[in-house]
C-alpha cells in the first residue's frame, strides 16, 4: 500500500492513560482557549474571502455562492522554466477535523506554506481560494494532507448525502 495508516499518537499504552488522568486538565483548557481563538480568525478569514470573490447563480437562480472557474490556479499549473525544486516550498492542508491539529502546525517547520480550514461548512471552491491566496502563484515542491479517512480515501469536506 501506498499510504499507511497508522494508531493515535500514543494510544494503547500506559502512557496515554499516564498523560490522560495527569495531564489532560491543564491542556485541554489551554487548547481549548487556543482552538476557540484560531477558529474565530479563520472563521474571519474565509468569510472575508467568500465576500471577495465573484458570485454565480445556483440552481435556484439566486447568487449564493462564489464561482472560481475563471481563476487561473498559478500556483499549481505546470511552468515550463527550469527553476530547481529547492526554491520552491511545500504546502501542507491541515484540517480542522483531525485530532489535536494544533500540536501539528505548531510543529511546522519555517518556510513551509500551510493552510489550516474548517471541515464543515466549506465549500470545495472557497478551499480552493483558500489555497490560492495562501500560495500566491508559487509553485510547489510537494503537497500534504492531514484529513481523517484512511488508505483508500480522504475526507477533505463535509458534504450533504448525495452532493
Amino acid at each position: 500500500e501506498l499510504f499507511k495508516v497508522r494508531p493515535p499518537w500514543v494510544s494503547g499504552t500506559c502512557c496515554s492513560r499516564l498523560l490522560k488522568s495527569k495531564c489532560q486538565p491543564r491542556l485541554s483548557q489551554a487548547l481549548r482557549d487556543r482552538v476557540g481563538l484560531h477558529e474565530a480568525l479563520e472563521k474571519q478569514l474565509i468569510l472575508a474571502s467568500l465576500q471577495a470573490l465573484p458570485k454565480r447563480s445556483n440552481v435556484s437562480g439566486s447568487h449564493s455562492y462564489p464561482s472560481l472557474l475563471k481563476k487561473t490556479w498559478r500556483g499549481v499549473q505546470k511552468n515550463d522554466d527550469s527553476s530547481s525544486n529547492a526554491s520552491q516550498p511545500h504546502f501542507l492542508l491541515i484540517s480542522s477535523r483531525i485530532p489535536a491539529f494544533e500540536m501539528v502546525v505548531d510543529s511546522i517547520k519555517a518556510g513551509i506554506i500551510f493552510v489550516v480550514y474548517e471541515h464543515s461548512g466549506l465549500t470545495l471552491e472557497s478551499l480552493l481560494y483558500l489555497i490560492e491566496k495562501a500560495l500566491d502563484g508559487q509553485k510547489v515542491q510537494s503537497m500534504g494532507i492531514f484529513s481523517d479517512g484512511d488508505s483508500r480515501e480522504i475526507n477533505l469536506l463535509q458534504g450533504k448525502p448525495g452532493d
